[in-house]
């Protein structure tokens, strides 16, 4: 079972996109860079799978930009839906996955997508700004 902290630390990552393409690109990666091995790549299996094949399965892709902020380099995650205009925060990308995969009848993806949007919810309010934008009512 991992820690807490390793889960997080592990969020906190970003894969350039060139090491992503498959896992096995991702886990020399995280073999490589961050000396991951034994139990630690089971687990950062499980993660890139969520991270990144389960959201893509429901037409939901991250993508990194990178920025100036306060005149120093700044790299955020935001994501691309398919289907949709726009880039899209993780709260949002998280929530149209779950209603995708329950559209689909696909539970068990749906139960992991309502976890992440829980923890998301559960995080310090420092976090959850980054994560959550404020929807502008039309």
């Amino acid at each position: 079972m991992p820690t807490p902290d390793f889960e997080d630390w592990m969020n906190r990552q970003d894969i350039p996109i060139e090491e992503r393409t498959t896992l096995e690109d991702a886990k020399r990666y995280a073999r490589d860079e961050w000396g991951l091995k034994g139990g630690s790549l089971d687990v950062f299996e499980d993660w890139y799978g969520e991270r990144y094949k389960m959201l893509v399965e429901y037409g939901v892709r991250p993508i990194e930009m990178e920025r100036t902020y306060m005149g120093e380099p700044f790299k955020e995650t935001r994501y691309v839906i398919s289907e949709m205009r726009g880039l899209f925060s993780k709260w949002r990308a998280y929530e149209i996955a779950a209603e995708r995969a329950e559209a689909a009848g696909d539970y068990e993806s749906l139960d992991i997508f309502r976890f992440r949007l829980e923890e998301m919810v559960l995080a310090p309010e420092k976090r959850r700004n980054i994560w959550q934008v404020p929807r502008r009512e039309e």
